[in-house]
């Protein structure tokens, strides 16, 4: 969200944590738990904090159009993968973002269809905490972890730092698919 606006819910509420975090060379703890009915107002207004490209229009109109476009979404991603579960990260306690997977292939492959983080949540390591949880599961399974994302998206470093390589098989050219195959 723009023009100074927050979402519900998010002000702030690790910016009090931020520099002992920072400093503390232990690993985040957060705690991963499947989402629930009751987290799809969290889940939307997560959506709306993580999309700034519509900051240039007023604020209710960017939310309303952000609510649908979340709810197209959510449409979309259960469509092509049936088998979708979302997650919860939590710290101390409170939503901070979310992670979405699907298995495919007789569970062989897990895709990590979504993952997101509060803007004030950013840059704390709940995400590489959540990822680090991920690929435990997928290497005690044997599966391999397919994702897609733009190539100039940020998240491009921090999976290769957790030895995500691009795949031979590309969309397109506004799509990077990686792998990561069981340790």
């Amino acid at each position: 969200m723009r023009n100074g606006a927050r979402a519900a819910g998010d002000a702030g509420f690790i910016g009090a944590r931020r520099r002992a975090l920072v400093s503390d060379p232990a690993p985040i703890r957060i705690d991963l738990r499947e989402s629930t009915g009751e987290d799809v107002p969290f889940l939307r207004r997560l959506f709306v904090a993580t999309h700034p490209e519509f900051g240039v229009l007023p604020v209710d109109l960017a939310a309303s159009i952000l609510v649908h476009q979340y709810e197209v979404r959510e449409r979309q991603y259960r469509a092509r993968f049936p088998t979708l579960v979302d997650h919860v990260i939590e710290f101390d306690g409170r939503p901070a973002g979310h992670l979405s997977i699907a298995a495919i292939e007789n569970r062989t492959v897990i895709v990590l269809v979504d993952i997101a983080v509060l803007p004030d949540a950013q840059r704390n390591g709940l995400a590489s905490s959540a990822l680090a949880q991920l690929l435990g599961d997928a290497d005690r399974r044997g599966a391999t972890i397919e994702l897609s994302v733009t190539p100039d998206n940020p998240a491009v470093r921090l999976y290769e730092r957790f030895g995500f390589v691009p795949s031979a098989h590309a969309e397109n050219a506004a799509t990077l698919r990686m792998r990561r195959s069981p340790a």
